[in-house]
């Protein structure tokens, strides 16, 4: 992964790989890292390392950034870049392989990252944290709906228990409910 413009390369970049079926740990990845998902069906995806390490991902390889200079470049803006700057479409296109797509380091090198001013950085990062904060409240919502709803059929299916319907399509009492 390559910047616009070089600032004494404010990453770490470093590439990673597991065997299948083997934890990621701390000692591995650290809390602010982004880690990138250059093999499989995920490939391109990006999460922060603390929630790589919490989701229990199974990537074999990964991209691992650690952010060395917060003064020339902010984790959330490289992070949002990445979910939302067109990056995993760019991995997809270089991406090689028909059963199993995996991406090169050289190929990973060849996507150029955009670096605006901090200032702009900032903002971006603060837009992200929003959305994402917009994302999880309507996730919750949706969650509660979806209970609501269940709730609301199970307390109506106890009420109607108690009546039948008769010949003449009347609903009546239970009487030997």
């Amino acid at each position: 992964l390559s910047n616009s413009i070089d600032l004494n390369s404010p990453f770490e970049v470093l590439f990673k790989n597991r065997k299948m079926g083997t934890e990621w740990t701390s000692d591995d990845i650290r809390a602010k890292d982004i880690v990138v998902c250059l093999t499989g069906p995920q490939i391109g995806e990006s999460m922060f390392g603390d929630e790589f390490l919490l989701s229990g991902q199974k990537w074999f390889r990964v991209l691992q950034l650690r952010i060395l200079n917060n003064n020339i470049i902010n984790p959330t803006y490289v992070y949002a870049w990445l979910k939302f700057g067109g990056f995993r479409e760019q991995v997809e296109r270089l991406a090689g392989g028909t059963l199993l797509k995996t991406i090169s380091k050289n190929d990973i090198n060849r996507i150029m990252m955009p670096i605006p001013t901090l200032e702009l950085q900032k903002l971006f990062s603060s837009l992200v944290t929003r959305m994402d904060l917009l994302h999880t409240l309507v996730k919750e919502v949706h969650e509660l709906n979806q209970s609501f709803m269940t709730k609301t059929q199970e307390l109506l299916s106890s009420m109607l228990a108690v009546y039948e319907i008769d010949d003449d399509d009347s609903i009546v009492p239970d009487v030997q409910g």
